[in-house]
Protein backbone atom coordinates (compact mmCIF):
# COMPACT_ATOMS: atom_id res chain seq x y z
CA UNK A 1 0.00 0.00 0.00
CA UNK A 2 3.07 2.22 0.24
CA UNK A 3 2.20 3.27 -4.01
CA UNK A 4 -0.99 4.77 -3.72
CA UNK A 5 0.06 6.38 -0.23
CA UNK A 6 2.69 8.02 -2.01
CA UNK A 7 0.47 8.91 -5.28
CA UNK A 8 -1.84 10.74 -3.02
CA UNK A 9 1.19 12.92 -1.80
CA UNK A 10 2.11 13.33 -4.99
CA UNK A 11 -1.02 14.75 -6.12
CA UNK A 12 -1.56 16.68 -2.82
CA UNK A 13 1.64 18.38 -3.52
CA UNK A 14 1.17 19.31 -7.71
CA UNK A 15 -2.11 20.51 -6.55
CA UNK A 16 -0.26 23.74 -4.92
CA UNK A 17 1.68 25.25 -7.90
CA UNK A 18 -1.18 24.57 -10.26
CA UNK A 19 -3.13 26.68 -8.50
CA UNK A 20 -0.62 29.30 -8.02
CA UNK A 21 -0.53 29.39 -12.08
CA UNK A 22 -4.39 29.01 -13.07
CA UNK A 23 -7.01 30.10 -11.67
CA UNK A 24 -10.11 27.95 -9.37
CA UNK A 25 -11.87 27.68 -12.09
CA UNK A 26 -9.80 26.12 -14.89
CA UNK A 27 -8.37 24.23 -11.91
CA UNK A 28 -11.89 22.46 -11.17
CA UNK A 29 -12.64 22.18 -14.79
CA UNK A 30 -9.76 19.71 -15.40
CA UNK A 31 -9.97 18.22 -12.19
CA UNK A 32 -13.30 16.89 -13.49
CA UNK A 33 -11.17 14.33 -16.26
CA UNK A 34 -10.39 12.24 -13.31
CA UNK A 35 -13.53 10.45 -14.60
CA UNK A 36 -12.39 9.49 -17.74
CA UNK A 37 -8.89 8.81 -16.63
CA UNK A 38 -10.05 6.22 -14.07
CA UNK A 39 -11.79 4.70 -16.65
CA UNK A 40 -9.13 4.96 -18.98
CA UNK A 41 -6.81 3.40 -16.21
CA UNK A 42 -9.82 0.76 -15.29
CA UNK A 43 -9.15 -0.92 -18.76
CA UNK A 44 -5.46 -0.45 -18.99
CA UNK A 45 -4.35 -1.62 -15.18
CA UNK A 46 -7.14 -4.22 -14.85
CA UNK A 47 -8.82 -4.99 -18.57
CA UNK A 48 -12.59 -3.85 -17.74
CA UNK A 49 -14.34 -3.60 -20.36
CA UNK A 50 -15.92 0.26 -21.37
CA UNK A 51 -18.28 0.43 -24.28
CA UNK A 52 -18.28 3.12 -26.45
CA UNK A 53 -21.65 3.24 -24.93
CA UNK A 54 -20.33 4.08 -21.77
CA UNK A 55 -17.55 6.29 -23.01
CA UNK A 56 -20.42 8.50 -24.75
CA UNK A 57 -22.46 8.67 -21.20
CA UNK A 58 -19.27 9.28 -18.60
CA UNK A 59 -17.82 12.32 -21.66
CA UNK A 60 -21.47 13.98 -21.18
CA UNK A 61 -21.01 13.52 -17.31
CA UNK A 62 -17.97 15.50 -17.34
CA UNK A 63 -18.96 18.11 -19.42
CA UNK A 64 -21.95 18.30 -16.89
CA UNK A 65 -20.02 18.48 -13.81
CA UNK A 66 -17.38 20.60 -15.72
CA UNK A 67 -20.42 23.24 -15.67
CA UNK A 68 -21.39 23.00 -12.54
CA UNK A 69 -17.83 23.29 -10.98
CA UNK A 70 -16.46 26.45 -13.63
CA UNK A 71 -20.14 28.19 -12.59
CA UNK A 72 -19.53 27.74 -8.97
CA UNK A 73 -15.62 28.33 -8.65
CA UNK A 74 -14.76 31.82 -7.48
CA UNK A 75 -13.26 33.67 -9.49
CA UNK A 76 -9.51 35.16 -9.62
CA UNK A 77 -9.10 38.31 -8.89
CA UNK A 78 -5.71 39.07 -8.61
CA UNK A 79 -2.07 37.81 -8.25
CA UNK A 80 -0.55 35.26 -10.37
CA UNK A 81 -3.60 32.88 -11.25
CA UNK A 82 -5.21 35.88 -12.65
CA UNK A 83 -2.28 37.35 -14.87
CA UNK A 84 -1.56 33.30 -16.22
CA UNK A 85 -5.53 33.25 -17.15
CA UNK A 86 -5.54 36.55 -18.99
CA UNK A 87 -2.72 35.55 -20.95
CA UNK A 88 -3.42 32.30 -21.76
CA UNK A 89 -0.58 30.76 -23.83
CA UNK A 90 2.23 31.78 -20.67
CA UNK A 91 4.79 29.32 -19.85
CA UNK A 92 3.67 29.41 -16.30
CA UNK A 93 0.17 29.12 -17.24
CA UNK A 94 0.99 25.98 -19.26
CA UNK A 95 3.23 24.80 -16.56
CA UNK A 96 0.08 25.12 -14.12
CA UNK A 97 -2.12 23.36 -16.68
CA UNK A 98 0.33 20.36 -16.88
CA UNK A 99 0.28 19.82 -13.15
CA UNK A 100 -3.27 20.20 -12.89
CA UNK A 101 -3.37 17.67 -15.06
CA UNK A 102 -0.68 15.56 -14.00
CA UNK A 103 -2.96 15.73 -10.62
CA UNK A 104 -5.93 14.19 -12.59
CA UNK A 105 -4.20 11.61 -13.92
CA UNK A 106 -2.64 10.45 -10.85
CA UNK A 107 -5.77 10.53 -9.03
CA UNK A 108 -6.83 8.59 -11.76
CA UNK A 109 -4.00 5.71 -11.39
CA UNK A 110 -4.50 5.59 -7.83
CA UNK A 111 -7.62 4.76 -7.34
CA UNK A 112 -7.49 1.52 -9.77
CA UNK A 113 -4.49 0.33 -8.32
CA UNK A 114 -5.87 0.63 -5.19
CA UNK A 115 -8.99 -1.66 -6.68
CA UNK A 116 -6.18 -3.60 -7.78
CA UNK A 117 -4.90 -4.10 -4.40
CA UNK A 118 -7.80 -4.92 -2.56
CA UNK A 119 -9.34 -7.30 -5.80
CA UNK A 120 -6.35 -9.14 -6.28
CA UNK A 121 -3.60 -8.37 -4.36
CA UNK A 122 -2.34 -11.38 -1.66
CA UNK A 123 -0.49 -11.33 0.83
CA UNK A 124 2.46 -13.66 1.88
CA UNK A 125 3.18 -17.05 0.93
CA UNK A 126 2.29 -18.98 3.68
CA UNK A 127 4.73 -21.58 2.70
CA UNK A 128 8.10 -20.58 2.77
CA UNK A 129 9.35 -23.73 0.56
CA UNK A 130 6.89 -22.88 -1.92
CA UNK A 131 6.83 -19.49 -2.85
CA UNK A 132 5.27 -20.12 -6.49
CA UNK A 133 2.27 -21.08 -4.43
CA UNK A 134 -0.91 -19.96 -6.33
CA UNK A 135 -3.01 -17.26 -5.11
CA UNK A 136 -5.54 -19.57 -3.61
CA UNK A 137 -2.58 -20.61 -1.16
CA UNK A 138 -1.71 -17.31 -0.50
CA UNK A 139 -3.30 -15.13 3.02
CA UNK A 140 -5.82 -12.47 1.39
CA UNK A 141 -5.57 -9.20 3.22
CA UNK A 142 -9.68 -8.11 4.07
CA UNK A 143 -10.63 -4.48 3.14
CA UNK A 144 -10.25 -3.69 6.81
CA UNK A 145 -6.19 -4.64 6.59
CA UNK A 146 -5.86 -3.00 3.19
CA UNK A 147 -7.36 0.30 5.19
CA UNK A 148 -4.80 0.16 7.68
CA UNK A 149 -2.24 -0.29 5.79
CA UNK A 150 -2.82 2.52 3.78
CA UNK A 151 -3.37 4.79 7.09
CA UNK A 152 0.19 2.89 8.52
CA UNK A 153 1.92 4.26 5.37
CA UNK A 154 0.23 7.21 5.21
CA UNK A 155 1.42 8.31 8.30
CA UNK A 156 4.70 6.77 8.07
CA UNK A 157 4.97 9.86 4.85
CA UNK A 158 3.19 12.23 6.34
CA UNK A 159 4.28 12.70 10.02
CA UNK A 160 7.83 14.26 9.31
CA UNK A 161 6.13 17.07 7.14
CA UNK A 162 3.51 17.68 9.27
CA UNK A 163 6.17 17.70 12.60
CA UNK A 164 8.85 20.35 10.83
CA UNK A 165 5.63 22.32 9.40
CA UNK A 166 4.20 22.63 13.26
CA UNK A 167 7.46 22.43 15.46
CA UNK A 168 6.39 19.07 16.87
CA UNK A 169 2.71 20.68 17.92
CA UNK A 170 0.77 18.09 16.07
CA UNK A 171 -2.25 18.63 17.44
CA UNK A 172 -2.52 22.41 17.45
CA UNK A 173 -5.18 23.59 16.05
CA UNK A 174 -7.40 20.97 17.42
CA UNK A 175 -10.62 21.76 17.89
CA UNK A 176 -13.69 19.70 18.24
CA UNK A 177 -14.69 20.42 15.09
CA UNK A 178 -11.72 19.24 13.24
CA UNK A 179 -11.75 16.34 15.16
CA UNK A 180 -15.09 15.98 13.95
CA UNK A 181 -14.62 16.59 10.43
CA UNK A 182 -11.47 14.46 10.41
CA UNK A 183 -13.39 11.19 11.85
CA UNK A 184 -16.03 11.77 9.07
CA UNK A 185 -13.52 12.06 6.59
CA UNK A 186 -11.99 8.97 7.91
CA UNK A 187 -15.49 7.19 7.60
CA UNK A 188 -15.54 8.50 4.10
CA UNK A 189 -12.50 6.72 3.47
CA UNK A 190 -13.89 3.28 4.46
CA UNK A 191 -16.79 3.40 2.67
CA UNK A 192 -14.81 4.21 -0.66
CA UNK A 193 -13.03 1.52 -0.09
CA UNK A 194 -15.85 -0.74 0.63
CA UNK A 195 -17.55 0.94 -2.65
CA UNK A 196 -14.40 0.05 -4.64
CA UNK A 197 -14.34 -3.56 -3.56
CA UNK A 198 -17.83 -4.54 -3.92
CA UNK A 199 -18.18 -2.07 -7.15
CA UNK A 200 -15.68 -0.58 -9.28
CA UNK A 201 -13.35 2.78 -8.84
CA UNK A 202 -15.31 3.91 -11.87
CA UNK A 203 -18.54 3.91 -10.38
CA UNK A 204 -17.45 5.44 -7.40
CA UNK A 205 -16.85 8.29 -9.72
CA UNK A 206 -19.79 8.32 -10.83
CA UNK A 207 -21.49 8.49 -7.51
CA UNK A 208 -18.96 11.42 -6.50
CA UNK A 209 -20.33 13.44 -9.55
CA UNK A 210 -24.08 12.92 -8.30
CA UNK A 211 -23.19 14.08 -5.04
CA UNK A 212 -21.75 17.23 -6.68
CA UNK A 213 -25.37 18.07 -7.19
CA UNK A 214 -26.65 17.40 -3.62
CA UNK A 215 -24.07 19.51 -2.45
CA UNK A 216 -24.75 22.39 -4.63
CA UNK A 217 -28.14 21.86 -3.80
CA UNK A 218 -27.50 22.09 -0.08
CA UNK A 219 -25.22 24.61 -0.32
CA UNK A 220 -27.58 26.94 -1.98
CA UNK A 221 -30.29 26.16 0.59
CA UNK A 222 -27.59 26.49 3.71
CA UNK A 223 -24.98 28.89 2.86
CA UNK A 224 -26.71 30.67 -0.16
CA UNK A 225 -24.41 29.19 -2.85
CA UNK A 226 -24.96 30.24 -6.07
CA UNK A 227 -27.30 28.18 -8.37
CA UNK A 228 -28.27 30.00 -11.28
CA UNK A 229 -29.76 28.89 -14.66
CA UNK A 230 -25.74 27.05 -15.91
CA UNK A 231 -25.43 25.18 -13.09
CA UNK A 232 -29.04 24.54 -12.87
CA UNK A 233 -28.60 22.87 -16.17
CA UNK A 234 -25.01 21.21 -15.39
CA UNK A 235 -26.86 19.67 -12.69
CA UNK A 236 -29.68 17.93 -15.07
CA UNK A 237 -26.85 16.97 -17.42
CA UNK A 238 -25.17 15.09 -14.75
CA UNK A 239 -28.29 13.39 -13.25
CA UNK A 240 -29.32 12.03 -16.20
CA UNK A 241 -26.23 10.75 -16.82
CA UNK A 242 -25.91 8.66 -13.89
CA UNK A 243 -29.27 7.09 -14.57
CA UNK A 244 -27.86 6.92 -18.18
CA UNK A 245 -24.49 4.93 -16.91
CA UNK A 246 -26.94 2.63 -15.15
CA UNK A 247 -29.34 2.20 -17.91
CA UNK A 248 -26.08 1.18 -19.66
CA UNK A 249 -24.73 -1.25 -17.30
CA UNK A 250 -27.88 -3.16 -17.12
CA UNK A 251 -27.83 -3.05 -21.15
CA UNK A 252 -24.79 -4.66 -21.15
CA UNK A 253 -25.55 -7.03 -18.43
CA UNK A 254 -28.13 -8.13 -20.46
CA UNK A 255 -26.56 -8.61 -24.01
CA UNK A 256 -23.49 -10.63 -22.33
CA UNK A 257 -26.15 -12.54 -21.03
CA UNK A 258 -28.09 -13.47 -24.09
CA UNK A 259 -24.67 -14.63 -25.51
CA UNK A 260 -23.30 -16.98 -22.94
CA UNK A 261 -26.93 -18.37 -23.11
CA UNK A 262 -26.68 -18.40 -27.49
CA UNK A 263 -23.42 -20.25 -26.42
CA UNK A 264 -24.65 -22.58 -24.05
Amino acid sequence: MAVPALVYLVVNLISYPALERINASVFTAISQLKVLATAFFAVVMLGTPVSLRKWRTLTVMVLGVTLVSWQSAPAATSGNSGDAARTGVSPDYLFGVACALAQTMLSGFGSIFFELVLKRGVGPVLDAANPSASTHEREKFSVWDRNVQLALWSSAIYLPAAWLETGGELLRGWTPLVWLIAMLHASGGVLVALSVLYSSSVTKTVAVCASLVLTTVLGNAFFGAPLDGPIALGCGVVILSVFAYRDDCEVEETLARLRADRLA
